[in-house]
């Protein structure tokens, strides 16, 4: 394996996939978090330590941190060599609760390990070095549906409905959601969101996911948030009725699923009626 450490940096970058899903309780992990500023400074300074980004492989090769390398998750365990040195752990900025727990796990091991609360996407807004894709890298704060819907039940999420109706969707029930039109009063737009942002400032590894009817108005909402200071918000893809999309397909294969089973079931039935 070859390795490419930042210019003037004795930060040594390591690419993790995770491949498994730990049940741990992650709670010494959240009390770890790590900013992204911290780990910035420590790539300036003499401190050595190994950066994981935990993104599917296929995410990888889109972009990635340079000087990145491939190791899969169930390797880390069996190299102790990593003992050695601090893990700090990255992946996309929104998704935590698995990161939280294989990091809690890696604990157990015997690692020191932390989680870098804002992910890639807070990394390259502050600057950070990122190579690949640019393009790909513009997407990393559209979130698609599907990542909602599996971690509706479980992940730190405030989600910001911007549209006029603001209307109550059974789906997102599970989630806290706040209902902020989006209007021509862009100073009283921008107001209510750093107050809503300011109310959760203390909850580790929080994300804000805004959303409108069909995702039409984020690219002008997004660049009058930024010009307002206003950065570590997120943009669910295809806005509700992508989500709405998303949740219908899942049903119907969940349905067609439970169909097969039954069908098994009356044909074993069947079966055993005629038995001695």
């Amino acid at each position: 394996m070859t390795k490419k450490p930042l210019a003037g940096s004795t930060l040594l970058i390591i690419i993790i996939i995770i491949t498994t899903h730990g049940h741990a309780s992650a709670k010494d992990c959240l009390s770890t978090r790590m900013s992204i500023d911290s780990v910035k400074q420590m790539s300036r300074g003499e401190r050595e330590f190994i950066l994981i980004d935990v993104r599917s492989a296929k995410e990888f090769e889109l972009f990635r941190i340079p000087g990145s390398i491939n190791i899969p998750l169930f390797a880390i365990k069996t190299k102790t060599i990593l003992k050695a040195k601090p893990l700090v752990m990255i992946n996309e900025g929104h998704r935590y609760r698995q990161l939280l727990e294989e990091c809690d796990a890696l604990s157990n091991f015997g690692f020191t390990v932390s989680v870098v609360e804002g992910g890639l996407y807070q990394w390259k807004e502050k600057g950070g070095p990122l190579e690949g894709d640019v393009f790909a890298q513009r997407e990393l704060n559209r979130i698609p549906p599907q990542t909602i819907f599996h971690g509706r039940t479980h992940e730190n999420w405030t989600l910001i409905d911007v549209s006029p109706s603001g209307k109550s969707e059974p789906g997102l029930q599970n989630l806290k959601v706040i209902h902020l039109p989006y209007s021509k009063n862009l100073e009283q737009f921008v107001v209510g969101l750093k107050a809503e942002i300011r109310k959760q400032k203390t909850m580790p590894f929080h994300s804000f996911l805004i959303y409108d009817e069909e995702g039409t108005t984020y690219e002008g909402m997004e660049k009058q948030i930024q010009g307002a200071g206003i950065s570590n918000v997120l943009y669910l893809k295809g806005g509700l009725e992508g989500y709405r999309t998303f949740e219908r397909e899942q049903i119907n294969i969940r349905q067609a699923k439970d169909e097969v089973k039954a069908e098994k079931t009356v044909k074993t039935h069947k079966r055993c009626a005629t038995c001695p």
